[in-house]
């Protein structure tokens, strides 16, 4: 068979050796012949268009007419406030109930773990209160994810927010025993562990001021990664860095933990070997340690070991899904064991010290501290992002709805932005606490606000 076709000056011929017989015959072959044309040539034998181009008028018309497309705005605002999606659609006969029920249950493990982690970042835990409390309601707003529990978490919250607090209040003149007793001891005046170089940053430094700071910076970087849709950065933070970055964090958020559990001031170590350093430490310092204290710290750990190791799995072998709220009850329990027998009077045992009552009025994180935390920020903002986003996909995948890498980063934002001038920690996802309002059954974002 052969095919000849002719296009304006333009010839093509096919030649197909072909047996017809045979439709899948391994000896056929094509043969293409055409003309071959340099641009003087090409130009000649075809009509070059060009293209139109539309005036700066043209093109000002086009951008005004879209920008006041309706259903442009419409779209837009459902997309930066995805609330107004699901809550008009919420099933209050199928949903409410268990959003409540979840709540309270994750409400009852953060309070004592934001207090817990406040004391890993060197504040008073009355921060954790308020942690536990404004993040959540701002993240609900703008979340994509429904089974994210947003608040203090030990890796952000709790060791790098606390490695950021004792090395900005060394650099201006704060010890770390000072620090703990700005924190330990309410009752202790100020004045006796007031920084000396008050010149530098001015009177009465607060270790909190730092940690809001950091929680300003961070919120701003979040909202500046979503609006430039950075969202993708998260890819090349693999699965097997984050497991390891975690269980390295949370080894190191048991060490500074250990001048709480046996009641001995050790000096701050930061660096290579700093962990090693630290157990060294504790080992010189072996006659300082206060017995009641590490009696104390070995109890409650044993409660809590029990209840998490034998109390929760019987219970989830008989259906109930929700954990038992042990460190509640341990915290309620070891105040008034403290209170009825003045451990810290009698046996000189370390005590949080009277809380403040109430919320906090809202006021702009300190200039000198936005100053020396905006660069150190960084990295913050990006691992709290990275456990956020890793949290979300994880319950995403798992009950089938799409968590918005970029407005996630602009949900987080949001609310460490706005909660920094509350006097918050940094906050992101907790997975302990999400994996509680998952299997407590919890369903929308509601829970977040309950």
């Amino acid at each position: 068979m052969r095919v000849t076709c002719v296009h304006n000056k333009m010839q093509c011929r096919n030649n197909l050796n072909l047996d017809m017989s045979n439709k899948y015959n391994e000896d056929a072959t094509v043969e293409i012949s055409r003309i071959a044309y340099n641009l003087t040539a090409f130009e000649k034998a075809f009509d070059v268009i060009q293209p139109q181009k539309d005036g700066f008028c043209d093109k000002f018309v086009e951008r005004v007419k879209q920008s006041c497309d309706v259903q442009r705005w419409k779209n837009g605002i459902r997309n930066i406030l995805p609330i107004i999606d699901w809550l008009p659609q919420y099933n209050v006969k199928q949903n409410l109930l268990s959003d409540i029920i979840t709540g309270i249950t994750v409400a009852v493990f953060q309070v004592p773990q934001s207090m817990g982690y406040c004391l890993i970042a060197h504040l008073p835990p009355v921060h954790g209160l308020y942690t536990a409390f404004f993040p959540s309601m701002f993240f609900s707003l703008f979340a994509t994810s429904r089974h994210t529990a947003v608040g203090a978490c030990a890796i952000l919250s709790g060791v790098m927010t606390g490695n950021l607090v004792s090395q900005v209040m060394q650099t201006n003149g704060v010890s770390l025993h000072q620090l703990e007793a700005m924190n330990i001891n309410s009752k202790q005046s100020y004045s006796t562990v007031a920084s000396t170089n008050t010149e530098t940053i001015g009177a009465n430094l607060q270790p909190f001021e730092v940690a809001t700071a950091a929680a300003f910076w961070i919120g701003v970087y979040m909202l500046l990664f979503g609006v430039l849709r950075l969202g993708f950065i998260s890819i090349y933070l693999s699965e097997q860095l984050i497991s390891g970055f975690t269980v390295a964090a949370t080894f190191y958020g048991f060490t500074s933990q250990l001048r709480y559990l046996f009641g001995v001031h050790l000096p701050y170590n930061s660096g290579m070997f700093s962990i090693i350093r630290s157990y060294l430490d504790l080992i010189r310092e072996y006659r300082s340690i206060n017995p009641v204290t590490t009696s104390i710290s070995l109890i409650c750990c044993a409660i809590l070991l029990f209840f998490k190791i034998y109390i929760n799995e019987l219970l989830r072998k008989k259906g109930i899904k929700i954990p038992f709220p042990i460190e509640l009850l341990v915290v309620i329990g070891g105040t008034i064991v403290s209170n009825l027998m003045d451990l810290n009077g009698n046996y000189n045992v370390q005590i949080v010290g009277e809380i403040k009552r109430g919320l906090p009025l809202p006021e702009i994180p300190r200039l000198e501290m936005l100053k020396q935390t905006w660069l150190q920020s960084i990295s913050l903002a990006i691992v709290g992002y990275t456990l956020n986003l890793s949290i979300g996909k994880l319950y995403g995948n798992k009950h089938a709805y799409e968590v918005k890498a970029n407005q996630e980063l602009i949900a987080l934002g949001t609310a460490n932005t706005i909660a920094s001038f509350f006097r918050c920690l940094p906050s992101t996802a907790s997975l302990p606490r999400s994996a509680v309002q998952e299997q407590a059954g919890g369903k929308t974002q509601a829970i977040l606000k309950q």
